[in-house]
């Protein structure tokens, strides 16, 4: 491949990625032309001197700016994409090799440009996301849609999960996927998760005062990154006492692998948690490491079976994992329930290994608060 054409096509990749306010097509034949024109006089050269050697050098740099300018990050990537010029300029120096050894020099460094300018294209991409959900924060865009949990063998709803989405004002109903990179960072993972948490008890208190025993327990997810701090500790605490619900009609989840990520570090918080009352779960059971270990460290009131079990029950070894999961965790006297449970057949088969709770489509999807209330004064069936 010639030095043009890696030039253009690198380049090309680049401004397919650019941000939506830069006029991608522009900058493509500003940083194609650039390249492809600097880099042909370099490969016209008869033998390799000194002269071309500068111009491998300045047509990394120039495309390198190209690249940069489009990417709406000059100055970071330049200064590093120069540097590679300069070092493919004294390697090439001297050297009494054949042309292509400068095209080569130049491909590569071209590489390298494409490949920073698109690392910083995603971070400020994300930057920018951030930016937008901490607006979305301060104008309310955020909302808790609920999925509820069903008792396997009377069929009431015994327990709802939270679950996060933005109102966006142009994009519409985002689900988390769109957005919880930036959610999870750390300059939103705790605004945005005491929100949430905040949201949920407000919510759980309206429907414990309106259903009494018959209200359902609110299980709300959390990151590790919220944990280590006793910061959510202390914020759920004052919630609890300002809205006077029971500690025990709220749950939080984590999920097995952050646990396996940050034991030690989420210990005292998730003990201070059980002290307080709080119902603890473990999400996604099966999935981590060292699970038994987990349940004989912390006082898990409920295990969640992971959806990749139920969605494989049809599998010998799948529906085998699944038996002993249930097994243990009726064992330990904890709740066992299973989630993505989609299918009558799937149903049929967790209350068959005895789960206790069944949690799915097939039951109801994620719906507003009021879609939920509406559910609880229906008759159980």
């Amino acid at each position: 491949m010639s030095v043009a054409a890696a030039a253009v096509k690198a380049l090309v990749t680049i401004a397919a990625d650019l941000p939506d306010d830069v006029d991608p097509e522009g900058a493509r034949r500003v940083a194609a032309a650039v390249a492809a024109t600097v880099a042909a006089d370099v490969i016209a050269q008869a033998k390799l001197t000194d002269e071309a050697a500068a111009k491998v050098s300045r047509a990394t740099a120039l495309a390198a700016e190209a690249a940069a300018l489009a990417a709406l990050a000059a100055a970071s990537i330049a200064e590093i994409a120069a540097g590679t010029a300069e070092e493919s300029a004294s390697v090439v120096t001297g050297a009494t090799d054949r042309t292509e050894l400068a095209s080569a020099l130049a491909v590569q460094s071209t590489s390298r440009v494409a490949e920073l300018a698109l690392r910083r294209v995603s971070q400020l991409r994300l930057s920018s996301l951030v930016l937008e959900l901490r607006r979305a924060l301060d104008e309310a865009e955020l909302l808790l849609h609920y999925q509820p949990m069903y008792s396997v063998d009377s069929g009431e709803i015994v327990a709802v999960e939270a679950l996060l989405r933005w109102q966006h004002p142009s994009r519409g109903l985002l689900l988390p996927a769109a957005f919880l990179a930036a959610a999870e960072g750390p300059h939103l993972v705790a605004p945005v998760g005491d929100w949430v948490i905040e949201t949920a008890i407000a919510q759980a208190t309206q429907w414990q005062r309106a259903h009494g025993d018959r209200a359902p327990l609110m299980w709300v997810n959390i990151s590790c990154d919220q944990l280590g701090r006793r910061h959510l500790v202390g914020v759920i605490e004052r919630l609890l006492t300002e809205s006077d619900l029971p500690p025990g009609r709220l749950g939080v989840e984590i999920t097995e692998r952050q646990l396996a990520i940050r034991v030690d570090d989420v210990a005292a918080d998730l003990l201070a948690l059980h002290e307080l009352g709080v119902a603890l779960a473990v999400d996604d059971f099966g999935t981590g490491y060292a699970s038994l270990d987990y349940l004989r460290r912390f006082t898990f009131n409920e295990i969640k079976i992971d959806r990749s079990f139920v969605s494989g029950l049809e599998d010998r070894t799948d529906r085998a994992v699944t038996a002993s999961i249930v097994a243990l965790g009726r064992a330990l006297d904890l709740t066992v329930v299973a989630e993505g449970v989609e299918t009558q057949a799937q149903f049929d088969q967790i209350k068959e290994l005895g789960c206790h709770v069944s949690q799915g489509y097939l039951h109801h999807r994620p719906a507003p608060p009021q879609t939920i209330s509406d559910l609880l004064h229906q008759p159980t069936t």
